[in-house]
C-alpha cells in the first residue's frame, strides 16, 4: 500500500468499523483507525435518494432504524480503550473543523506544519452540503420523524452549530455526493 515509502498514508475503509481490534493484528506497523459516524437522517436520505446502493434498507424508516441501531451496536462492542481507534462524527468535522483537525493531528503525533494540504481532501464548505439533507426533501418528513423518534441518541444537534462560519475553499459545485 505504500510503494512510495511515504511516512504516512491514508486509506479509506482498510478495516471494517466493527471488529477493528481483530483486524489490527494483521498490520506489522501500528495504524490509526478513524471511525467516522454520521447523523442517521442524512444516511437515510443519501441512501434512499442518491446512493441507492442497497447498503442500508430504505423500504421503511423502521427497517432502516433497526439496521442502523444493529450496526452501531456491533461497532460499540469495539474496545474504546484501544489507543489507535478514534471515533469521530462527520458533522463535527464539518462544523467544528479546527477542533477536529487539532484532535487528529495530536492523536497521530503530527505537527501543524505537516498538515500540508488543508481543504484538498476534506473541505467543510463543500461537505456542509451533505448535512441536513432531509430539510431539502420535505416529501420525507414523516419518515424522518420516525427516525428521530427511534434513534434520538444518534442525532446530531444542529442547533448548536447554526451560526458557525465554516473554514475552507468555496466549492465550485454544491450538489450532494
Amino acid at each position: 500500500a505504500n510503494v512510495e515509502r511515504e511516512p504516512y498514508i491514508m486509506v479509506d475503509q482498510i478495516v471494517p468499523s466493527s471488529n477493528i481490534s481483530r483486524c489490527l493484528r494483521y498490520f506489522s506497523d501500528p495504524i490509526y483507525v478513524f471511525v467516522v459516524d454520521r447523523d442517521p437522517r442524512d444516511i437515510y436520505v443519501s441512501e434512499k435518494l442518491f446512493w441507492r446502493e442497497g447498503v442500508a434498507p430504505t423500504e421503511t424508516p423502521e427497517a432502516f432504524c433497526h439496521w442502523y441501531k444493529y450496526a452501531r451496536e456491533c461497532a460499540s462492542k469495539e474496545s474504546d480503550n484501544e489507543p489507535n481507534i478514534v471515533r469521530l462524527q462527520f458533522e463535527d468535522m464539518v462544523y467544528r473543523y479546527d477542533d477536529m483537525k487539532g484532535k487528529i493531528i495530536e492523536k497521530i503525533g503530527l505537527t501543524e506544519e505537516q498538515h500540508i494540504a488543508p481543504f484538498v481532501k476534506f473541505n467543510p464548505k463543500r461537505s456542509v452540503h451533505n448535512t441536513q439533507l432531509w430539510i431539502n426533501n420535505p416529501e420525507l418528513v414523516n419518515e424522518i420523524k420516525v427516525i428521530e423518534e427511534l434513534l434520538p441518541e444518534y442525532l446530531f444537534d444542529f442547533s448548536k452549530v447554526r451560526d458557525i462560519c465554516l473554514p475552507g475553499i468555496e466549492p465550485v459545485e454544491n450538489n450532494v455526493f
